[in-house]
Parts: C-alpha cells; structure tokens; sequence
C-alpha cells in the first residue's frame, strides 16, 4: 500500500489544539465508483464500502454486494465531516464480510491541498489488484462557519 496513515498516529486533542471557525472546515466526499476492484471473498467477489476517518468519527458508506465495479452515485453516498485545516483525508476501502471481520482493501491519506473541487481517480494499491483498480470521488471542502451560517439561513427560509 502507498500513502498509508493511521488516525491512531495523529490524534485530535480539542484541549490542546482547539478547533475554531477559523480553521475548521466541513469535508463533503462524493462517491462515484470503483473500477476492477480486487477479489477479496473466497467466492472470488468483492463487497465493497468506503469509510472516511474524520476527527469526531468516521463517515461509511452503504455496502454494495459482490461488485467489483461499485456504482455509488446516489445523495445517500455523500459523506460529510468536520476537520480541521491542517488533518490529512484517510480514504479506506473496505470488503464487507459477513462470517468474519471486515477486510481492509487499502487506504488512501491525501493532503487537503491536493484535493481540487472535481473528480478524482485514486489508484487502488494491493497485491492482487489489476493496475487499473481504482476508486472514483470528489472531495469538497469550504468553511465550517460558512456551512453553519447556510444551514441557519435554510431553516429559516424553511420556518
């Protein structure tokens, strides 16, 4: 695996790091697909799921069964959370199983001033993965305060 990161390596401490709207930003992680995902399965399939490691938590997505090539797409498959400026995106790729524990496909960690506002191809890095394996989605990100500010202003509209 490339870029690998673990949350448990660079914890978030709201006592010694305070997060403030200034440098608190609301992450928006839009799937779109896979392509050629590994085998993971004794069957030879893959049940697919992604789930982004957020500060409080991590956001999942739902569970697409024995497909190798996962159509996500849907507004249920936007994943959202709060970060600070400066926390690096971990995108893990997930096999669901049900008989045993999880298996983890790969992880992903991107700078967040890597991740334009448009669609992206992550390479999916693993010993039995084709080499065009890949994971699609867009990651936005704007101003925790400015979402706030929104969402306040839509309740409003909505009363």
């Amino acid at each position: 695996m490339t870029d690998v990161f673990s949350p448990s390596k660079q914890k978030y401490n709201s006592q010694t790091n305070p997060m403030t709207s200034e440098n608190e930003y609301v992450y928006e992680v839009r799937l779109h697909y896979g392509k050629k995902l590994p085998k993971m399965d004794v069957l030879g399939t893959i049940d697919p799921y992604v789930r982004i490691c957020f500060p409080g938590g991590p956001a999942v997505s739902r569970v697409i069964i024995q497909e190798p090539n996962p159509q996500w797409e849907t507004d249920a498959d936007v994943l959202v959370g709060v970060a600070p400026a400066s926390w690096p995106i971990c995108i893990e790729l997930w096999d669901k199983d049900k008989s045993s524990k999880d298996d983890l496909v790969c992880r992903i960690a991107v700078a967040v001033d890597e991740l334009p506002a448009m669609r992206r191809e992550f390479r999916v890095v693993r010993k039995n993965a084709a080499p065009d394996s890949v994971l699609c989605m867009t990651v936005v990100r704007f101003p925790a305060a400015a979402a706030l500010r929104q969402l306040a202003a839509n309740r409003a509209g909505d009363a």
